[in-house]
């Protein structure tokens, strides 16, 4: 974070910006990836530099007139930075491919939460063919990336099969993100989220 040139409030930013990538890419993260490496890789380099810079405007824009340090020990201070609009990549070495099949069980003894249920009901309500159309939109606008596109023509091919099995909890997470770009950019989906 060095080299980004902060004036200011570095620690913060670093500290809400793992906060973020928390946030949006969660156990997909591979640290195991990151440990045997003792590095990160030029795209998630690429992806935490971004976000810092969006972090740092932020935490002093959404500060006014307050001390920047005491504003970010505040939960509204977390609210703004994790309300902000970032790209979320997905095809970046550390983290796990989404369209993979096999993923083995999910985290966690009790399965899983409600609000994972939700996004696999989500994912599981738009109709084979609206898949197709997000993954052509999403290759031809270059608006999705890669692995997000695969994703798609996955969740298609479930829908085809009627949903058996059903999307893992890591799919359907990757399915919300990809589901609210296509909700912001297109009308594909309609009412459907």
């Amino acid at each position: 974070m060095r080299q980004e040139g902060f004036p200011a409030y570095r620690a913060n930013v670093v500290a809400y910006t793992v906060a973020l990538l928390s946030h949006h890419y969660g156990g997909d993260l591979s640290l195991a990836y990151v440990w045997s490496r003792q590095d990160v890789s030029s795209a998630l380099q690429a992806v935490v530099r971004g976000w810092a810079h969006l972090v740092f405007d932020q935490l002093t824009d959404s500060a006014g007139q307050r001390n920047v340090t005491e504003w970010c020990k505040k939960e509204e201070c977390w609210e703004g930075v994790r309300q902000l609009a970032v790209d979320v990549l997905l095809d970046v070495p550390e983290v796990r491919d989404a369209s993979s099949v096999d993923f083995g069980p999910e985290e966690g003894p009790a399965g899983p939460s409600i609000e994972e249920m939700h996004m696999i009901s989500a994912a599981m309500d738009v109709e084979e063919e609206t898949w197709y159309q997000m993954a052509e939109w999403g290759s031809g606008s270059r608006e999705l990336t890669p692995a997000q596109i695969k994703l798609c023509y996955t969740m298609a091919e479930k829908a085809s099969a009627k949903w058996v099995p059903e999307p893992t909890v890591t799919q359907a997470k990757h399915a919300a993100l990809v589901l609210r770009r296509v909700n912001k950019r297109t009308s594909l989906l309609g009412a459907t989220e």
